[in-house]
């Protein structure tokens, strides 16, 4: 009923281009997702995200839990473009202070790469 789009993760769907087909035939859309596409330790941000935002030339908005302050943060605003192995090193750049619930799950497994 919000609209969401059911995700398989051990078949690829194109959801990329689903995504972007949604983008493009909405007057208004808004889409949150998290780009680890998981909730335990995997090695890093998948870059989907970075697709479908390109894809759709929608700016992606940068956002976190900050734990210590057990507050939502909203922070820059950022365009892909189109180089996802460039944009996602922007994306990590712009995390690498935060700390999360999990600090050394992320030191290990983002940005210790």
């Amino acid at each position: 009923s919000l609209g969401g789009i059911p995700v398989d993760r051990n078949k690829s769907h194109g959801v990329v281009g689903e995504v972007v087909d949604a983008f493009n035939a909405s007057k208004r859309m808004i889409f949150a997702l998290a780009p680890e596409g998981t909730r335990r330790l995997d090695k890093g941000f998948r870059t989907g995200f970075l697709h479908m935002a390109h894809g759709a030339q929608v700016p992606i908005v940068l956002a976190y839990f900050d734990f210590t302050a057990r507050a939502i943060c909203f922070g820059k605003v950022f365009t892909a473009t189109g180089d996802a192995e460039g944009d996602l090193q922007k994306v990590l750049d712009y995390y690498r202070p935060v700390r999360g619930k999990y600090t050394k799950d992320w030191q290990q497994a983002r940005v210790g790469n």
